[in-house]
């Protein structure tokens, strides 16, 4: 994220966010996951957010959580009707 203001970096991270929440209810979890690895990587994860915007961010999260063969992915990924784009 190049903005330099951190106002700019919140409105960005907002907006991937409700990208996130549009491409959750298409069942598209590859690029749902891709959006939400990028976000949770280090570079990002240490930048100074709101406690809500990281709170919410945390939220989306528990999806990939890795504890339990990802049991909260494929419970996810067997509730929904197709059409559907796993994360592979």
């Amino acid at each position: 994220m190049l903005q330099e203001k951190a106002q700019d970096r919140e409105r960005l991270l907002l907006k991937f966010i409700k990208i996130m929440k549009h491409l959750r209810k298409l069942n598209n979890f590859n690029s749902y996951l891709a959006i939400l690895s990028a976000l949770d990587s280090a570079p990002i994860r240490r930048l100074e957010w709101q406690k809500q915007t990281s709170e919410g961010l945390a939220e989306y999260c528990t999806l990939i959580d890795s504890s339990s063969s990802f049991r909260a992915y494929r419970a996810a990924l067997s509730e929904v009707e197709p059409p559907c784009i796993p994360y592979l």
